[in-house]
């Protein structure tokens, strides 16, 4: 397990205090100073697309059963054609907290998104973490400088979508989302139409794939559920989100993820971003609220319906297979040949040693599954410049941030906790794209210490926890 404040299993520095973080001063940070760095002479850019899927939860232990079993056959030629392996995280598993650390390369205590939620100074309210609180520069951003047209789509904190060359889909661009805090938490609106993408245009062009939860027809929830038509039609039509009814979260966290990948694809066929990086997180849900109907038999001290089995025994397994079904669509966006795929959760999963359906805590009480412990998420990597059949890759969260910038041809920030995981990597693009570094890409950045108000209140940890995010 890699705990935050240090990379034991990579070479990487070790961040062990503030006092010794690699960022966390005004100066360091860059205020008053230079505009950010330039590309030099001698920084070649590379031409290769790089597509980053992210999965939320992806863990081996549930994947290669069904890859052997070949259901998963996107992922099984992806994995032939590349190098397949473990990817460290750290405590505690919060998505807004690794997936920013992902996305930087360095700890939660140096970018600044610390939690699911953060007091607004001003309004004393909890508000989600908005990417104005992220202390230094995303890949986004640093791709950006170097005039790397970028595409991003759901990552967490990623609202307000910021001015990048190319687009942002925020984590908020979402009416399944936006609707399901609506009817069910009482919030009237969650953003700014106008931040909700970048360019703000972008907006409009993807709102037909932005479903309402009561469009769902109610045969795409039989694929999951092995449940009467009736019942079906009933979850199917329903537009408020039952916190307490395991197929209702189900639905909600499925929508979310059809929704961003049909604006994923949509912007695929209207831009050809060099750096692609899309983030889903309902296997992560499927894993939280199933788990002990997929695997009864590791909870033996505790009454599991045969009825209950049945209908969602394989939702778990179903999930893993859209998921599949999603990387094909993509993969059809790119030549194999001028194109590196990279495909990685943020942990792993398992039991929920908590899980009492008896509890006062709505987190175990609903969730059978979980990951407090950190368990190793997934990692592949294949295509264009990337080693086949690489042997003991030792890599972390913090590593893809750093391998990321030099995939793309960029200088790499010496500030970055990871590092570059060039063992990945073929000698010929090594030799036509050495790996650079410069002090920081983040001198100048600004950041706030308000999050932007998107009608977030008490009410939003009740979606938290409803989809096990917190407990």
């Amino acid at each position: 397990m890699l705990v935050v404040g240090g990379c034991s299993r990579c070479a990487s520095p070790a961040v062990t205090s503030d006092a010794d973080s690699p960022i966390d001063t005004a100066q360091d940070l860059g205020a008053g100073a230079p505009p950010p760095v330039e590309a030099a002479p001698s920084v070649t850019p590379s031409e290769r697309r790089v597509l980053l899927l992210g999965i939320d939860g992806a863990t081996w232990d549930l994947m290669d059963p069904l890859l052997e079993a070949g259901k998963l056959p996107n992922f099984s030629k992806l994995i032939a054609a590349g190098t397949r392996a473990p990817l460290k995280s750290f405590e505690p598993t919060a998505s807004p907290l690794i997936w920013t650390t992902i996305a930087t390369g360095v700890p939660p205590e140096v970018h600044g998104i610390e939690d699911f939620t953060v007091e607004s100074p001003s309004s004393k309210k909890m508000l989600l973490p908005t990417s104005n609180l992220r202390r230094v520069k995303a890949f986004w951003n640093i791709l950006s400088d170097f005039d790397v047209p970028v595409g991003v789509v759901g990552w967490w904190a990623s609202y307000p979508a910021e001015a990048i060359n190319g687009f942002v889909i925020s984590d908020q661009a979402n009416t399944i989302r936006n609707k399901s805090y609506e009817t069910a938490l009482g919030v009237k609106s969650l953003a700014s139409s106008a931040s909700l993408t970048y360019p703000p245009k972008l907006a409009e062009a993807i709102s037909d794939t932005m479903a309402l939860p009561s469009s769902i027809p109610s045969t795409e929830l039989a694929r999951f559920f092995d449940m009467p038509p009736s019942r079906l039609k009933k979850i199917a039509e329903s537009s408020a989100l039952e916190v307490e009814d395991l197929p209702s979260i189900f639905k909600f966290a499925y929508l979310i993820d059809r929704s961003f990948v049909e604006s994923s694809l949509l912007a695929l066929r209207r831009e050809t971003p060099r750096v692609m990086a899309i983030y889903l997180n309902g296997l992560d849900a499927a894993e939280h609220h199933f788990w002990k109907f997929m695997a009864p038999q590791k909870f033996p001290n505790m009454e599991i319906s045969a009825a209950d089995i049945k209908s969602y025994g394989k939702v778990i397994e179903q999930y893993h297979i859209y998921m599949d079904e999603v990387l094909g669509e993509l993969l059809q966006h790119y030549d194999p040949s001028k194109s590196t795929i990279i495909v990685l959760s943020d942990h792993g999963h398992h039991i929920n040693p908590t899980h009492d359906p008896k509890s006062e805590s709505h987190y175990s009480r609903v969730c059978s599954g979980g990951h407090e412990d950190a368990p190793d998420g997934i990692l592949i990597a294949a295509g264009a410049d990337i080693k086949k059949g690489l042997p003991k890759l030792e890599a972390s969260v913090y590593d893809i941030a750093p391998t990321l910038l030099a995939l793309a041809g960029v200088p790499v920030d010496e500030k970055m906790t990871g590092r570059v995981l060039v063992e990945l990597m073929e000698r010929s693009f090594l030799e036509k794209h050495p790996v650079t570094t410069v002090e920081n890409h983040s001198r100048g950045w600004k950041y706030d210490k308000d999050p932007i108000p998107s009608a977030m209140s008490e009410a939003l940890k009740t979606k938290l926890e409803a989809l096990g995010y917190i407990n």
